[in-house]
């Protein structure tokens, strides 16, 4: 921390200038509530002596679970509830924020903009990585901090944010150690992160992902997939199978069995088996022979001709 930022390393809030803060030799600005009542040291602050690291990311114990009554990362905003324009989304000053790449605590501490909060103004995991937020960052957030209540809502908190599949595979720079630190399997990767084989001859893709470069299995590796899980994913055919690409290396740290390659099947077998099981044949009906039955036959009897009686014609129809 340099000595023009006046940020108390203790509480990591803005130290104002007055009785309530004070410049130690170290150059460091501390609020005097936030020094030690009986020994105070006036030379060197929690940072330089080691006592703090203002690499970790300070939590917020008072950060919200929920507001207005619901909380967002148990009850994420669907797709679609979003708002309808791009412009009446970016009037809200947290993404002016994100694209100034401001402090997570400040925003937190400093604006009252929690993960809660963001969440319910429609904020994603794409507008932190486009701005080169890091997970470091994001552990900011009391629900993805290592204190937080529980991995699963860490990984749900993920899923809130729409993180998916693809931010994992393109963004380890910035993502870093997200999925040891959460410990996201292959599981979750289909369940929660959208992979899935969306027809028996078309490649891995992602639900909701920019879907712009395939997937190979070295990468898929790398995230922790396993062969179940690929199963898991919609995995058929062995056209699903060979547009990832597998090598030898690949097959073993997927745990691919030769007995699981030869259950996936060709599309071309699928359908000669379905004409197998539907042959053509002739019908054939039989029509029996009813018994003749006697016939009667009824004379016809003629009408009668009437005559009239009397001299009046009768009225043309």
């Amino acid at each position: 921390m340099s000595a023009t930022q006046r940020e108390c390393p203790v509480c990591r809030t803005t130290v104002p200038p007055g009785l309530h803060g004070i410049r130690l030799e170290c150059s460091h600005w501390v609020h005097t509530k936030c020094l030690d009542k009986k020994d105070p040291d006036f030379e060197q602050c929690a940072s330089c002596k080691g006592d703090v690291d203002l690499n970790v990311p300070m939590v917020d114990a008072n950060e919200p679970s929920c507001i207005d009554g619901c909380d967002y990362v148990q009850q994420p905003l669907a797709s679609d509830s979003y708002f309808s324009s791009l412009r009446a989304q970016r009037s809200d000053p947290v993404f002016a924020w994100l694209a100034e790449r401001k402090p997570v605590e400040w925003m937190i501490r400093n604006q009252g903009y929690g993960l809660q909060r963001m969440l319910k103004t429609g904020v994603k995991m794409d507008d932190f990585l486009k701005n080169g937020y890091t997970w470091q960052d994001l552990r900011t957030f009391k629900d993805l901090s290592l204190d937080a209540p529980s991995k699963e809502r860490a990984r749900q908190a993920l899923y809130a944010l729409k993180t998916n599949a693809e931010h994992f595979r393109d963004y380890p720079h910035l993502l870093g150690s997200v999925i040891p630190d959460l410990q996201i399997n292959g599981r979750h990767l289909v369940e929660l992160y959208g992979l899935y084989f969306p027809s028996e001859t078309e490649p891995l893709v992602v639900v909701n992902g920019n879907n712009e470069k395939y997937w190979s299995a070295a990468q898929l590796v790398t995230l922790g997939m396993r062969a179940q899980d690929l199963f898991g994913a919609g995995m058929e055919t062995l056209d699903q199978y060979a547009h990832l690409q597998p090598t030898d290396q690949d097959e073993r740290a997927l745990g691919m069995t030769n007995a699981d390659v030869n259950a996936l099947k060709t599309v071309q077998e699928e359908e000669e088996e379905v004409v197998v099981k539907q042959p053509q044949g002739r019908r054939v009906i039989i029509i029996e022979e009813e018994q003749a039955q006697p016939v009667i036959r009824i004379p016809v009897v003629p009408k009668p001709k009437m005559k009239r009686v009397h001299g009046l014609k009768p009225k043309k129809r």
